[in-house]
């Protein structure tokens, strides 16, 4: 519009740059998708206050990138805006963001603090998988719509409809039970790649009481899971009937080590080749 202006390109080199929230009596309202993508002198960014748009893949592969600023205003970062961002450390989203797209800070490598504001209310896909060091997944300030961080694991209960286990932070250790009290619906969605390069965690355990459905590649990548139990899970949603299978892509379990224990209820099945599988207490042949 006339009346604003959008940042469409950067060219410059400055390691700190700010974008300001009005410039020559305009506001400046929007980030355009890949302006900064693939910079690598830019250490810090400050966004001002007018800007309510970060648009896809912005700043991805931003390899220098420790520090983002973010001004009050934000509301909406799309897909890939962060992405693969590895020296980016830490992300506080202002308490005016709604909307995260896909991927948006997925690969972060140096990431180690992450925390949701209040306003956030929608997303696509599991928007924090694969950032290894995320060790502190918060809402500090609480949030208005039914996100929750437990244990450093981000749930969504969706009123009475659904809840949803999100993202789990890949620093985390040791043996996690899935919070059942926590989650106030009866059926549970598990989002891909949840617990995905989740290397601390020893063992998942889904306990009776809901219904679940997992989505692909759960726990691609938790290298040092001794065991994931299902067994005792109440069902699944739509009776899904799933088959141990760590080499299809579109499985829950793809991407796991041949060596971690799958325990799942009678009735559903294992690959032919999958042998560190117990199914309805009895172990598959291979």
């Amino acid at each position: 519009a006339d009346s604003e202006y959008e940042v469409v390109a950067y060219t410059g080199s400055a390691t700190s740059v700010i974008i300001p929230a009005t410039y020559a009596g305009k506001n400046v309202t929007a980030i355009l998708p890949e302006v900064c993508k693939d910079n690598t002198t830019m250490t810090s960014v400050t966004i001002g206050d007018n800007v309510t748009t970060i648009g896809a893949s912005a700043f991805e592969n931003c390899d220098a990138l420790t520090t983002v600023n973010f001004g009050s205003g934000v509301t909406t970062i799309n897909a890939k805006a962060f992405y693969d961002c590895d020296a980016l450390t830490s992300v506080d989203l202002p308490d005016a963001v709604t909307d995260v797209g896909r991927d948006a800070f997925v690969s972060c490598d140096a990431l180690t603090t992450f925390n949701i504001g209040r306003g956030f209310t929608d997303h696509t896909g599991n928007f924090l998988a694969y950032c290894p060091q995320l060790t502190t997944l918060t809402t500090s300030r609480g949030n208005d719509n039914g996100y929750l961080c437990v244990d450093n694991v981000l749930i969504h209960n969706v009123g009475e409809y659904r809840s949803y286990v999100i993202a789990c932070a890949p620093g985390k250790t040791g043996d996690y039970v899935i919070p059942v009290s926590s989650l106030t619906n009866y059926t549970v969605n598990v989002f891909g790649s949840c617990f995905a390069s989740c290397t601390g965690l020893t063992s998942v355990t889904f306990p009776a009481g809901k219904k679940f459905s997992l989505g692909k590649g759960v726990f691609d990548g938790a290298y040092n899971l001794r065991y994931v139990d299902l067994s005792a899970i109440t069902g699944t949603i739509e009776d899904v009937k799933y088959t141990v299978n760590r080499s299809d892509a579109d499985s829950p379990f793809y991407g796991m080590s041949e060596y971690t224990m799958i325990y799942l209820p009678i009735s559903h099945s294992a690959a032919n080749d999958e042998v560190n599988a117990v199914i309805g207490g009895t172990a598959t042949a291979g």
